[in-house]
């Protein structure tokens, strides 16, 4: 099967199953720890933050809040966070590069973190509560601007570990050739 009017091939509805699969409670393990036995920061996505909190047993004011295109500089690296709602409301993916100010070719390092946003030919779970299919497109849409070459980290191995921007592109949701019409009807299924 294909995407009406393309040759690129349409990939499974994370809608179809929604009643098979019902969601489960998720935890974040290690959170709590880490806020309170270490002190260290920890930065959520800013409307993420009452879920996370109420996920972790952190009070909600232990959480730093994540605000869109924000950077963290870790170590030699810098960490941009880039809003991709769909999977849920404050879904994030980060972008990994070298030191501050060197250019990824120079510095070697230039990555992306998916989470849930993007698997190998496929997206994050948009049967969820508070999950978005049409948002999600856009989301995917931003993501496809990004350099074919950029090696993409989904959250989890469905449909495998690692994938590229140029790969989803060909043959995945990140498809330039599918249309806003096109998704909604394949959501829609």
């Amino acid at each position: 099967e294909t995407w009406e009017g393309t040759s690129t091939p349409a990939v499974p509805c994370p809608l179809a199953d929604a009643v098979r699969h019902p969601s489960s409670p998720v935890s974040s393990p290690g959170i709590f720890e880490l806020s309170t036995e270490f002190g260290l920061p920890v930065h959520v996505p800013e409307l993420e933050l009452g879920l996370a909190a109420k996920q972790t047993g952190l009070d909600e004011s232990a959480l730093t809040p994540l605000s869109e295109v924000e950077c963290l500089h870790v170590g030699r690296f810098k960490l941009t966070f880039l809003h991709t709602p769909g999977h849920s409301p404050g879904s994030t993916v980060i972008r990994v590069t070298g030191e501050s100010g060197d250019a990824p070719e120079r510095s070697g390092v230039d990555l992306l973190i998916a989470g849930d946003t993007v698997f190998p030919g496929s997206c994050g779970r948009l049967d969820l509560p508070g999950s978005d299919p049409y948002v999600m497109y856009d989301s995917l849409q931003r993501l496809s601007s990004l350099p074919d070459s950029l090696p993409v980290y989904p959250g989890h191995g469905y449909g495998g570990s690692e994938t590229t921007i140029g790969r989803e592109k060909a043959s995945g949701y990140l498809s330039p050739g599918i249309t806003r019409g096109q998704w909604n009807a394949h959501m829609a299924r």
